[in-house]
């Protein structure tokens, strides 16, 4: 008769229990802190740098001053932060990198919000739409164009009328026209009157010659200054008057 077989009796499985570390609240919020601390540190070192490089570069005259204090100043962010007694060496690289970003771009917003109006202004005045008109019959009609010369026609004094288009974004101090009539050795400035929509106009009397086959020819450059000194001028126009009975 066979023997049974004896069954070994199962051998209990090991229980496992998580226990959870030990959660030092205090720590915890003091770390919170020096975190919000050193985020507003940096918010505050990055607007003051952000003017300080707007001033250097305006005193200068050169935007590359304020990049090199861009990258002084991210070189040494840390040991700024050491100068307001953080232990830089307890930040953790996630958030020191987030302080990095945090810097450079507010740095940069600062900086290019001081260099443009109502701050400073870099930028050159515009002069378009020219137009030159000659009166005819009491009316004023369009001059012929063809480069930079400007023809009319008829007899005796005529009178002319010079405009442009004048833009910039903050006021302008000076709109000037150069005038050399056939008969003057060199240009004379004469300042163009405003007629509204940032247009400028110069009235001026210009003679024609005594015969045909013959003509006079007039210069003429338009320049323009704004009130932080940024200036912009025209190519010299020649005013070219043919005899016209």
């Amino acid at each position: 008769m066979a023997k049974k077989k004896r069954r070994a009796p199962k051998e209990e499985e090991e229980k496992y229990e998580f226990v959870p570390p030990e959660f030092d609240e205090r720590e915890f919020l003091l770390k919170d802190i020096q975190v919000t601390k050193v985020l507003w540190v940096v918010t505050a070192l990055a607007v003051v740098m952000g003017f300080v490089a707007y001033y250097f570069s305006e005193m200068a005259g050169e935007m590359a001053v304020g990049l090199l204090i861009l990258l002084v100043s991210l070189l040494g962010l840390k040991q700024m932060l050491t100068l307001f007694r953080f232990d830089v060496s307890e930040i953790e690289n996630k958030s020191m990198m987030g302080n990095y970003l945090l810097f450079f771009f507010l740095f940069l917003g600062v900086w290019i919000i001081c260099m443009n109006p109502p701050l400073a202004d870099h930028t050159n005045p515009v002069i378009g739409d020219m137009s030159v008109t000659y009166e005819v019959s009491g009316e004023y009609v369009d001059a012929a164009i063809s480069s930079n010369i400007y023809t009319i026609s008829g007899t005796g004094t005529i009178s002319v009328n010079i405009s442009a288009l004048v833009a910039d974004n903050t006021p302008l101090s000076q709109v000037t026209i150069l005038w050399k009539a056939h008969s003057d050795a060199d240009f004379s400035p004469f300042n163009m009157t405003s007629i509204g929509n940032d247009h400028y106009q110069f009235l001026v009397d210009v003679d024609a010659p005594a015969s045909s086959g013959t003509f006079n020819n007039n210069n003429f450059k338009i320049v323009v200054t704004d009130d932080a000194g940024n200036t912009a001028e025209t190519t010299n126009f020649v005013l070219r008057v043919n005899y016209s009975a």
